[in-house]
């Protein structure tokens, strides 16, 4: 088997992640979200976890944009 190193990047990224989930699944309470015309309850950590999926699929698209240009 292959000695592979695993980047500080990497690391600290996964260090990251584990916090975040900790984090999401910590807030487990339902809340009111309002969206324009839409209301619904739902529980924050959907919220959470949905944002933050949202934000790096932004962030990624971003990225391939520039990296086009």
């Amino acid at each position: 088997m292959a000695n592979k190193k695993i980047s500080v990047k990497a690391i600290i990224g996964i260090i990251i992640a584990i916090l975040f989930i900790i984090f999401a699944f910590a807030n487990w309470d339902s809340v009111r979200v309002s969206i324009v015309f839409m209301h619904f309850n739902a529980p924050l950590v959907f919220i959470i976890l949905g944002s933050a999926i949202m934000g790096s699929l932004i962030t990624l698209a971003f990225k391939k944009f520039r990296k086009n240009k």
